[in-house]
């Protein structure tokens, strides 16, 4: 019997961890670094992530990848003619996740080089650089639902 609790209490205790998995700047940068077989073997079989969707086109392919608990999405571009604009896109909709992921950046020494609004969406966006590393955070509009997701791109 008290095998069986400890069983079931490390299966339970790894669900929670893969449902609560969130991912540092050095892991997206992996993630970008990665071809994109080995992002996908990897999101599926390390992180348990699910196939969510692709586009495919002669410029690039996009594959999109669910966490368990759908709060979050990752999605990594790969372009045919220009490695350098591959870029992994992390979105969450739970905002102390994002903050954190943000505070994280500056204590790491991150630097502000630009802002601005996405037309059309009214997302507005924080560009940061640190070295050769560019990321971009995107804040949804103001007047955006409770579940609209805050993304993080990191570029090559």
């Amino acid at each position: 019997m008290n095998r069986l609790i400890l069983i079931v209490s490390v299966i339970l205790l790894n669900s929670f961890t893969v449902f609560a998995q969130k991912f540092n700047t050095e892991e997206l940068r992996k993630f970008n670094n990665m071809d994109m077989e080995t992002f996908k073997t990897e999101i599926k079989r390390t992180y348990h992530y699910s196939y969510y969707d692709k586009t495919e086109s002669e410029d690039y392919n996009l594959f999109e990848y669910d966490s368990p608990d759908y709060k979050r999405k990752i999605s990594k571009f790969d372009y045919s003619n220009d490695k350098t604009q591959n870029r992994i896109e992390y979105t969450t909709v739970d905002k102390k996740e994002f903050e954190e992921f943000k505070s994280n950046m500056i204590k790491l020494k991150y630097k502000v080089t630009g802002t601005g609004t996405i037309p059309g969406t009214r997302e507005t966006y924080t560009d940061y650089k640190l070295g050769n590393l560019d990321i971009r955070l995107l804040v949804p509009r103001k007047e955006a639902g409770v579940n609209e997701p805050f993304t993080i791109i990191i570029f090559k």
